[in-house]
């Protein structure tokens, strides 16, 4: 980075900033510094970082990746009211996502976009609302979408007129009417996550599908992947299939598979995920990755290779719930299979 002009010490030094606009509102702002401290990021918002929730891994990345930082705002007690992670892309180049504020009197996303601001000057950086943010110490880490700062998605917000207007508007108009709201007739990734979570929201798979374009493949959470597809597959089952397969290139691959499956495309299963069993998957996701390989070849009748598949989860997970699963299945396996 410092080949390109870089100053990576402004955002390694970073710690408290003095903000008028926070101070206003009795909140303190600082990068934090304590690693335990970035650990609680999702159980002070009640997110899927929580240490008990599925996504626990990725606020460990966050606490360990020197291209990660934790903004949070204190009140004047010291508690976490605000919080938002920023990040390096591998440009050097600043991006934030999603802000939380338990305060909505906070200006917090201005808060933000003020700190942003400063660090990228200081570094001379500039702040993105588009790009890649590697792993670095962190075996794997979940993002969840760039958050732009530039106000493009404020027609997002619940009580403005596009969201009233959202549940009656025809497929027709969608795009016109996107556009005219961000006033770009092209929509910027981040805005294009935002909305496909508010069409999920409000059951609009058909305006979804239309705006599929404007998003990579592997920014597609599997959540939103997993709702437009079974949403169209009654109708259109090749082209679910297909939904399903951009999104196991995201983060959740093993998950992708397993609604393949579901879909009856087992044989579309092994493809994803024998790579992850014997390369890519992090050692917690192995057994999980074992096991539906398992499942998809039981589907497929080969119930040999189900077998030792299912053997594999079993040692991997080490007595965990992709073990007991493993073995139920192996239970059932041994009757018709013979074995």
């Amino acid at each position: 980075m410092r080949q390109r002009g870089i100053r990576i010490e402004a955002w390694l030094d970073a710690g408290a900033i003095d903000l008028p606009a926070a101070e206003a509102h009795g909140v303190r702002v600082a990068i934090e510094t304590d690693p335990l401290e970035v650990l609680k990021m999702g159980d002070y918002f009640d997110t899927c970082l929580g240490l008990d929730a599925f996504n626990a891994f990725s606020a460990l990345a966050n606490a360990c990746d020197v291209n990660k930082r934790v903004l949070y705002g204190r009140g004047k007690s010291g508690e976490v009211v605000a919080r938002c992670l920023l990040a390096l892309t591998g440009e050097g180049h600043i991006v934030c996502f999603r802000p939380y504020c338990h305060r909505s009197e906070i200006p917090w996303r201005a808060i933000v976009a003020e700190v942003a601001g400063g660090l990228a000057r200081a570094m001379g950086a500039e702040v993105r609302g588009e790009g890649r943010v590697p792993r670095l110490l962190a075996p794997d880490w979940y993002d969840d979408g760039i958050y732009s700062l530039a106000g493009e998605a404020e027609f997002l917000l619940p009580e403005s007129p596009f969201r009233k207007d959202l549940p009656g508007l025809a497929s027709a108009a969608f795009l016109p009417r996107v556009r005219d709201e961000i006033r770009k007739d092209a929509i910027p990734a981040p805005v294009a996550l935002r909305l496909l979570g508010v069409l999920r929201e409000c059951e609009r798979p058909d305006l979804a599908e239309i705006l599929l374009p404007f998003v990579e493949p592997s920014k597609l959470g599997y959540d939103t992947s997993a709702w437009l597809a079974s949403s169209i597959f009654p109708s259109r089952p090749e082209r679910a299939v297909e939904i399903v397969l951009r999104a196991s290139r995201g983060d959740y691959p093993v998950e992708a598979a397993a609604r393949l499956r579901e879909f009856g495309r087992a044989d579309l299963c092994l493809g994803i995920l024998r790579p992850l069993a014997h390369r890519r998957a992090p050692a917690w996701e192995r057994p999980w990755v074992w096991l539906e390989m398992g499942r998809a070849l039981m589907a497929l009748r080969r119930f040999r290779r189900a077998r030792a598949c299912l053997e594999r989860a079993i040692r991997h997970a080490r007595g965990g719930p992709a073990g007991d699963d493993a073995r139920k299945l192996l239970a059932e396996i041994r009757g018709p299979a013979g074995l």
